[in-house]
C-alpha cells in the first residue's frame, strides 16, 4: 500500500507545531516532511548498497555494504520491504551468515523511508545490551542519514536511550525476553525477533513471544511485518515449528562442473585427514560426483536461488528460509574448520559440542538424529517401496552381507548398495540347524546353506545382471571358536580359487566404547594372551584368526540419523536406507530396538539401551554398513562405481521376467526361513 504524499494541510500543521524556524527546528521540520513521502521504488538491498556504511568495529570487511558477499540475503530483505505483501518472515539459519545485518538494513530503510513503530526483541537483557552498544549504535554513528534522525542522547536529549530510540514518524523499542513489559505496550508495525529459540517459552505468564508479536501488529491490518530468526535448539524448537508452517524455502546452488542445482549438504562431505588435522574437505555433487570445494562458493552463491520445498498448501503472506552455516562466504567460516570441529566433537563424544555444531553450523537439531525412529513410520513408508524381498532393483551396484550367529540359526541380511552410499535391504535369511543340533556344530546344514546361498551365491538383478557379494561380515561374539574355524576353512577355499589376499568373509566384533567406525585387522592367536593389530596388509596364517572391531555406537547413531530423515526430503541424500514392501512389523521393531542414552554419572559417553530383547536386524544393518566402510566405498567417485559395476557384474540376457505368482511364492518361502535362490 503506497503512502500519501505531504500536502498543504500537512505543512500548515507542521508550522503550527514548530512556529520558530531556527536552524534546528527547520531541520526537524524537514525530517518530519520526509517521513510523509511515499516509500521509494527501490529494494532494501539496492538502498543499503547506496547508503549503508559498515564501520570497522562491527565487521572484518568495513566499508559500503555489498550484497555480492551474501547474495542469499537479497530475497530475505526483499520480503522485508514495507510494500511487499509478505507479512511474516521466518529465518532458520546457522551462524556467520550476515543475517543480523539484513535486520539492520531493514530497520534503517524503514527509519528513513517508511517510519513507524519498531520493536526489536532479544532473548535476554545482556544480549540486547551487547547488540546495541557493539553493533547497532556504531552503525548509526557511521551513517549520518540515520544518525541525524535519531535524537542524540549525547546532546542530552531523551529520545535516545539504551532500549529506546526516537525518530521522526516512529521509534524503536528494544525488548528482552527477561522483561516482558515492552512486548505488551504500544502497537508496532515492524517487529524483529532475534534468536527466538533462546526466548522463554512464556514471558512471565504473558504468553508466547510470537503470539504477543501478532497482538502488537494487529491494528496495522495487512501492512505489518514480523521477522523471526534463530539457530535451532534440540527440543521444542520454536523456529523449526514456525518454519514448517511456511513454504520452507532452501537455497539451491549450481555445481561448478555440471550446473546441477543442489543444497550444500554435510552428508555429502568427504575429507582427507591425518588424525584430527583435515588436509582436504569437499562435497560430492549429487549428480556428477564432482569434488566441490569451499572456494567454489564464490561461483555458486551468486548463482543460487531460493526454492520452496513444502509440498503442502501454506499461507500466502508467510514465508520461511532455511540456510546452514556451510553457506558462509569464503573467508568467514571454512569447511575445513567445520569438519575439524565435527571430528573432534565426534571422537570425544562430546554431546555439548556436537549439539553446538549441529545447531549453529548445520542449522539442525542434534538429538533428533539420536532419537529412536518410529518403527510404525518406517513400516508404513516401506509399503510404498517399488520392490519386494529377494528382488534386486536396477540401481544396486554391489552387494554385502552381514550374519549374526544364534544358538540354533544364522541370520543374514543381504544389502544392496547404490551410488553415493544409498542402500536397499534385499532380503533377510534364516538358516536353521537340524532338530537337536546347534550352531557350534560345523557339520550342521545351517553353515552349508549359508555358504552356498550367500558366500557362493549369485544374485540376479531385475535387469538380468548377475551380482555376488563383495564383502561379508560374520559376528564372532557368539561361538567364537566355531566362527574362527568356519572363517579359516572358507579362506582356504578362497585361496584355492586363486583369491589369496582378497578374502570376502570378515569376522567382526562389536565394540560400544571405541570411537572408530572400524579398526585395522587384528590377530587372534588361541592360547596366547592379547590380540595383535596388523600394521600392514592382512595376510592369513593357519591357526591365526583375523577380525576387525566395529564401533557399533558410532554406526547406530549414523543409522538412526538416516532413518529419521523425512522420506520426501531425503530421496537424494547420502546413506539413505530403503526396505522392501513386504518386510513384516517385527523386522522394523528389531531395527529400532535400542534407545540412545546421553552421558550420566555412570557413563562418561552416550550409550545404547535396548528396550526389547530382539535386535538382530539392527545389528545386521550395523555390520553391513561396516562392510561399506571396509571396502572404502565412502571415498568412491563416479568412476569407482563404474569400475565396481564392471568388475562384479555380468550381464545375463536369458533371465525371464518373473510373474507376480513367482514373487508371491518367494515371499512365502522367505517367511518360512527358507532360501529364495
Amino acid at each position: 500500500m503506497t503512502r500519501r504524499s505531504a500536502n498543504a494541510s500537512d505543512l500548515q500543521a507542521l508550522e503550527a507545531i514548530y512556529p520558530l524556524f531556527d536552524e534546528s527546528s527547520a531541520k526537524l521540520r524537514e525530517l518530519f516532511l520526509s517521513a510523509l513521502k511515499p516509500v521509494p521504488d527501490i529494494s532494501i538491498t539496492e538502498w543499503a548498497e547506496q547508503n549503508i556504511i559498515l564501520p570497522p568495529k562491527v565487521t572484518a570487511e568495513p566499508g559500503p555494504f555489498r550484497i555480492d558477499r551474501t547474495p542469499y540475503l537479497r530475497e530475505i530483505m526483499d520480503c522485508l520491504h514495507p510494500e511487499n505483501p509478505i507479512n511474516e518472515i521466518i529465518v532458520w539459519s546457522g551462524t556467520q551468515l550476515g543475517k543480523t545485518q539484513s535486520i539492520f538494513n531493514s530497520i534503517m530503510f524503514n527509519i528513513v523511508n517508511a517510519p513507524a513503530g519498531i520493536l526489536f526483541g532479544f532473548s535476554n537483557t545482556e544480549e540486547m545490551r551487547k547488540m546495541i552498544q557493539n553493533r547497532f549504535d556504531p552503525i548509526v554513528d557511521a551513517n549520518p542519514m540515520i544518525r541525524e534522525r535519531i535524537f542524540a542522547q549525547r546532546a542530552g536529549r531523551s529520545g535516545d536511550t539504551l532500549n529506546f530510540k526516537d525518530f521522526p514518524g516512529g521509534d524503536i523499542s528494544f525488548a528482552s525476553g527477561e522483561a516482558p513489559a515492552a512486548w505488551i505496550s504500544n502497537p508496532r508495525r515492524y517487529i524483529y525477533i532475534d534468536e527466538a529459540d533462546a526466548m522463554p517459552k512464556d514471558l512471565n505468564g504473558k504468553g508466547d513471544v510470537y503470539e504477543l508479536a501478532k497482538d502488537r501488529v494487529s491494528s496495522f491490518g495487512s501492512r505489518y511485518k514480523i521477522y523471526m530468526s534463530s539457530t535451532t535448539t534440540n527440543k521444542s524448537s520454536r523456529i523449526k515449528t514456525e518454519y514448517e508452517l511456511t513454504d520452507m524455502r532452501k537455497y539451491f546452488v549450481p555445481c561448478p562442473h555440471c550446473g546441477h542445482m543442489q543444497l550444500i549438504d554435510f552428508q555429502r562431505f568427504r575429507y582427507e585427514a591425518t588424525g584430527l588435522l583435515v588436509t582436504d574437505v569437499y562435497m560430492l555433487c549429487e549428480n556428477c560426483d564432482y569434488h566441490i570445494h569451499d572456494y567454489d562458493k564464490e561461483y555458486m552463491l551468486p548463482r543460487g536461488e531460493w526454492r520452496p520445498t513444502n509440498p503442502n498448501p501454506t499461507p500466502k503472506n508467510k514465508v520461511g528460509f532455511w540456510i546452514s552455516g556451510l553457506y558462509a562466504p569464503v573467508g568467514w567460516q571454512s569447511w575445513k574448520g567445520a569438519m575439524e570441529t565435527y571430528l573432534k566433537a565426534s571422537k570425544d563424544r562430546d554431546t555439548a559440542k556436537l549439539t553446538a555444531f549441529y545447531n549453529s553450523v548445520l542449522a539442525q537439531p542434534y538429538e533428533e538424529y539420536s532419537d529412536t525412529p518410529s518403527w510404525e513410520r518406517l513400516y508404513n513408508e516401506s509399503r510404498g517401496s517399488d520392490y519386494i524381498s529377494g528382488e534386486i532393483p536396477e540401481d544396486v551396484i554391489f552387494l554385502t552381507s552381514a550374519t549374526d550367529v544364534q544358538e540354533n540359526r544364522l541370520e543374514t541380511e543381504l544389502k544392496g548398495w547404490c551410488r553415493n552410499g544409498r542402500s536397499k535391504s534385499i532380503a533377510v535369511y534364516k538358516f536353521f540347524c537340524e532338530q537337536d543340533v546347534k550352531t557350534d556344530d560345523l557339520n550342521s546344514k545351517c553353515w552349508t546353506e549359508f555358504q552356498t546361498t550367500i558366500l557362493d551365491g549369485q544374485f540376479i538383478r531385475r535387469d538380468g545382471v548377475v551380482l555376488r557379494t563383495v564383502q561379508n561380515a560374520i559376528d564372532r561374539s557368539y561361538n567364537t571358536s566355531v566362527v574362527n574355524s568356519f572363517w579359516q576353512s572358507y579362506c582356504r577355499l578362497e585361496e584355492a580359487r586363486g583369491l589369496k589376499g582378497e578374502y570376502r568373509l570378515t569376522q567382526v566384533r562389536g565394540r560400544d566404547t571405541i570411537d572408530d567406525i572400524i579398526t585395522p585387522f587384528k590377530l587372534d592367536r588361541p592360547g596366547q594372551r592379547g590380540q595383535k593389530q596388523l600394521s600392514k596388509n592382512k595376510k592369513r596364517k593357519d591357526g591365526v584368526f583375523m577380525f576387525i572391531d566395529v564401533g557399533v555406537s558410532v554406526l547406530k547413531t549414523q543409522i538412526y540419523k538416516d532413518l529419521n530423515e523425512e522420506d520426501n526430503v531425503a530421496r537424494t541424500k547420502q546413506n539413505i536406507l530403503k526396505f522392501p514392501a513386504d518386510y513384516d512389523e517385527e523386522t522394523f521393531k528389531q531395527l529400532t530396538a535400542e534407545d540412545y542414552m546421553p552421558p550420566d554419572s555412570k557413563h562418561k559417553k552416550g550409550w545404547w539401551s535396548p528396550h526389547r530383547k530382539r535386535n538382530e536386524f539392527l545389528d545386521l544393518n550395523v555390520y553391513n554398513r561396516a562392510m561399506w566402510y571396509l571396502i572404502g566405498a565412502y571415498r568412491f567417485k563416479a568412476k569407482d562405481y563404474d569400475d565396481i559395476e564392471a568388475k562384479f557384474t555380468k550381464a545375463v540376457k536369458t533371465v525371464a521376467v518373473e510373474t507376480q505368482q513367482h514373487k508371491i511364492a518367494k515371499r512365502r518361502v522367505l517367511s518360512r526361513g527358507g532360501n529364495i535362490y
